[in-house]
């Protein structure tokens, strides 16, 4: 979609193994980062869903945080133009497995991203739900 006005809307996705539905809507903010609190204990796992908005490739920093500040982690997800990429923090960075914290996610020079975080139960339960992502 391309406009030179506002527009509005949302995006429905669906988890099909259990039937869940979650609704986000549009990214229209333009900050310099993106800020996913989250929270891998107790059965919990975090993700995020990262959408490339421009046509160029973008390589896009996640310094990687826990709920007493440390940097545990500084690595970069590259995105081809238009690409997206679905991520569960405690999957694919192990160092937060079982802790709770932030992912700082910096927009890189080449054009706007976008991003949901999703919540998973990974113990016992099957909830899947969208968490907001705050800007900096």
């Amino acid at each position: 979609l391309t406009t030179t006005g506002g527009i509005s809307g949302f995006e429905i996705f669906d988890y099909s193994p259990n039937g869940q539905e979650a609704s986000v809507p549009f990214e229209t903010r333009t900050p310099n980062s993106f800020v996913l609190a989250y929270d891998n204990t107790n059965g919990l796992s975090t993700g995020v869903a990262l959408a490339n908005a421009s046509g160029s490739s973008a390589s896009v920093t996640a310094n990687i945080y826990d709920d007493q500040g440390n940097l545990l982690q500084a690595t970069s997800l590259a995105l081809s133009g238009h690409a997206q990429q679905t991520i569960v923090l405690n999957t694919t960075y192990p160092n937060t497995a079982n802790k709770r914290g932030m992912v700082q996610f910096l927009v890189p020079p080449s054009g706007p991203i976008s991003m949901i975080g999703i919540r998973v139960g990974t113990v016992g339960a099957t909830t899947t739900t969208t968490i907001p992502i705050l800007t900096k």
